[in-house]
């Protein structure tokens, strides 16, 4: 990469870095530092949650499952829309969390249920999330190592380093700075400014991928020249997907329902002016995307079409070749085995015309996967051999990405791109180390404690509790292997919080009969549940299946495993294999939730007694003259509640919340899901159709719409972010408001 592009990497870091050292000077309370003074508007707050939304891990895991899935399921991801839009109307958990006023998850916790749950629970989060982000720093580390193909070692100041290790050390060093500064206003404020820059990088590589591949004669042939049941385009025709699939859609939907509120006050979730202003930052979530959704899908189409066209045959060859060689310089520690890998990577006869339809078992990845495999595991009966391959056929996925930029993208859009990336990372890492290191101070450590802390030392003990997250990142990044894709990964580790801690909030947050006794149950289910799972996994290869083998248990446990899920063919189908557990991620998150809501209810009434929690308190509702209490009600057409229009609306609100429920209801899933499918039910769509249909529904229509919105939140967030300084200037501290709760009234301290 030329110099040039190094200096534009460098001067939008500087931008970043600059703008954190300047809202250090509004830092005066632990309500500055935790919830930026809950001063955030909506437009600051939904640029700052795209950029911490989308994310390098985000953008690496959605390339990969569209490598798996095409175009296809993306439509039945349609059905998702009137869900998300509905509860962000409405403002389901959302405002009701928001009009608790609390600083953290815990804190609801707390005076929802009692102490011990507070402090168990949100450990439990704490180590979930950690693990769940631990493989974050590894991937920004080796996206940058492959997309700049840097050696595995350099030297600096004449000693040797591994690059891998420096990398990631920098990445969290960036993260750090920002999080020491500012805390949450700097979070805030650096995410928004990231998204406002990042809204030129998507139109640029939107018109760029648009241009040098075309849509009909390359894009197209690629996705239709696939088997029956694993379609790419007719999304009736993919039931033979696995891993991601219609059953995992539906664990998507369950999931987004209850598990609604269990990640608050980890983000920015406290930060808003009032809870209407936090609903409409949900609200206008559904707009913010514009040409971001456009440039993931265009970058997954891209890596696609090249590593399966004929037209690019000899560039995805040497792509591969490529990721091959990288992958084994990354995790192989033998140099001869890794010299064995090049050469059979080298032996291998690449099909230049393409002539037979891919499919998941077999396309033009299969010969290189295979020769690898034999190299680690010859004859596939090495139980080390095929756990070292499930580690290589991982990251070989993982790194598609970067590897196929570095061979396809010119000079000047390697700067832009890496940029790009930057901005990605930071916003990822800074917001989940400073999430755990919020959650361990406010619901852990303080609890534990005992009384209220002064204003300067809790916020010396957040930010060293940053640091020691920032060091079980680092050192994570580099014990923890990775072994399936992203999404399962991030799926099962969060399911160890999340398996069990839907109803504890959703319940807390809109009932009366919940209890402590319940919410316990429900956590130790949940993530019991998952735990076995994740051992399960993460053991598979190298000694769950060679005991089975060993034991002669393989065919029995085999014949039971394709019994139980022979009713749900060819949705769950558990098969036995030598490198991967059967049951999967999105498997073992269902029976997680199943089974933790099940025991929620039933626990909470076995020991409830007829008692119901004063749920008005908790929302201060009972506070005559107050703030929070709840508006004189007006009477309102159904059309308007279901919009989520409610009396606090102004006029421009109703107009935003009416163009979201037109747009997302509507259109997208109106005309361009319902409609779909009932004239499917009469007429099947050729190749030409749902080539059409994609183009317009996924590119044409969504970038114009961006245009407009690239501009509407692009001037929406500079403003909010010039009242946020000045409310912030004129915000008067308030020492007592910690975060601390009393055992006597579930009051704060003041």
């Amino acid at each position: 990469m030329s110099i040039w592009c190094w200096l534009l990497v460098f001067a939008g870091v500087g931008l970043i870095l600059g703008m954190t050292l300047y809202v250090r000077r509004f830092i005066r309370d632990v309500v500055d530092y935790l919830a930026a003074g809950r001063l955030a508007g909506r437009y600051v707050l939904c640029v700052a949650g795209l950029e911490s939304a989308l994310g390098l891990m985000a953008l690496i895991s959605y390339v990969e499952i569209r490598y798996r899935t095409g175009l296809a399921l993306g439509f039945w991801n349609l059905v998702l829309i009137p869900l998300g839009t509905f509860l962000a109307l409405v403002g389901f958990c959302i405002y009701r969390y928001r009009q608790t006023r609390v600083l953290s998850l815990g804190e609801f916790l707390e005076k929802r249920y009692n102490r011990g749950l507070r402090t168990f629970a949100m450990t439990l989060r704490t180590v979930a999330e950690m693990l769940t982000n631990t493989i974050g720093p590894a991937i920004a580390a080796r996206v940058y190592i492959y997309l700049f193909d840097w050696p595995t070692q350099i030297r600096i100041a004449g000693l040797t380093f591994d690059t891998f290790m420096v990398v990631m050390a920098v990445t969290l060093v960036l993260a750090l700075f920002i999080i020491f500064s500012g805390g949450m206003i700097a979070l805030i404020i650096t995410d928004c400014l990231q998204g406002l820059m990042c809204y030129p990088i998507f139109v640029i590589f939107t018109i760029y991928v648009l241009s040098y591949f075309s849509w009909d004669n390359e894009i197209v042939p690629v996705m239709a020249n696939r088997v029956a049941g694993e379609s790419f385009l007719d999304p009736f025709d993919i039931d033979k997907l696995r891993d991601f699939n219609i059953f995992a859609l539906m664990v998507v939907i369950i999931r987004d329902i209850l598990n609604r509120g269990i990640w608050y006050g980890g983000g920015s979730t406290s930060s808003a002016k009032s809870p209407h202003e936090q609903k409409m930052a949900g609200v206008l979530g559904n707009w913010r995307q514009g040409f971001s959704t456009i440039m993931t899908l265009l970058l997954a189409i891209m890596v696609i079409t090249v590593l399966n066209h004929p037209n690019h045959a000899a560039k995805g060859t040497e792509i591969r070749q490529s990721l091959i060689h990288g992958v084994a310089e990354d995790i192989i520690a033998d140099p001869g085995t890794r010299q064995k890998l090049d050469a059979a990577a080298g032996k291998v006869v690449p099909d230049t015309n393409f002539d037979y339809k891919f499919s998941d078992r077999r396309n033009p990845d299969t010969p290189y996967l295979k020769a690898v495999h034999e190299v680690l595991s010859p004859g596939q009966n090495s139980a080390s051999g095929n756990a070292k391959f499930q580690e290589f056929r991982s990251l070989y996925s993982q790194m598609m990405l970067p590897v196929a930029m570095r061979h396809m993208l010119p000079q000047w859009l390697m700067g832009v791109f890496a940029l790009l990336l930057v901005m990605l990372m930071i916003s990822t890492d800074d917001s989940k180390m400073f999430s755990s290191a919020l959650t361990l101070s406010q619901d852990v450590i303080l609890p534990l404690y005992g009384k209220p802390m002064a204003v300067k030392s809790q916020l010396t003990m957040i930010r060293c509790l940053a640091l020691l997250v920032a060091m079980v990142f680092f050192f994570g990044s580099i014990w923890l292997s990775q072994l399936d894709y992203i999404q399962l990964y991030i799926t099962i580790m969060t399911s160890i919080w999340a398996g069990g801690a839907g109803p504890v909030v959703l319940f807390g947050l809109y009932s009366r009969f919940g209890n402590t006794w319940g919410a316990f149950a429900s956590l130790f289910v949940g993530s019991g549940t998952t735990l076995g799972g994740v051992l399960l996994q993460r053991n598979w290869a190298g000694t769950v299946y060679p005991f089975l083998q060993k034991t002669g248990w393989l065919e029995g446990i085999g014949r039971f495993l394709e019994c139980v899920s022979g009713p749900f063919h060819p949705y769950i189908v558990w098969h036995m294999n030598p490198v991967k557990c059967p049951v999967n991620s999105y498997e073992f998150f269902f029976l997680a939730m199943a089974g933790g809501t099940l025991s929620y209810v039933l626990v909470s009434l076995l020991t409830g007694r007829g008692r119901k929690f004063d749920l008005d308190h908790l929302l201060h509702r009972d506070e005559p003259g107050s703030g929070a209490a709840l508006p004189q009600k007006k009477k309102l057409s159904f059309l308007m509640r279901l919009a989520g229009i409610s009396p606090e609306y102004t006029f421009c609100d109703k107009l935003i919340s009416w163009g979201v429920f037109l747009y997302c209801i509507v259109w997208l899933f109106g005309f361009t899901f319902l409609a779909v499918i009932i004239y499917y039910c009469f007429s099947s769509w050729s190749v030409a159709a749902w080539s059409r249909y994609y183009y317009w529904t996924m590119v044409v229509i969504p970038g114009a719409l961006g245009t407009v919105t690239t501009v509407w939140f692009f001037l929406g967030g500079v403003r909010d972010m010039r009242r946020l300084f000045k409310d912030l200037a004129l915000r008067k501290a308030d020492t007592g408001d910690t975060g601390f709760v009393t055992r006597d009234n579930g009051e704060k301290k003041a």
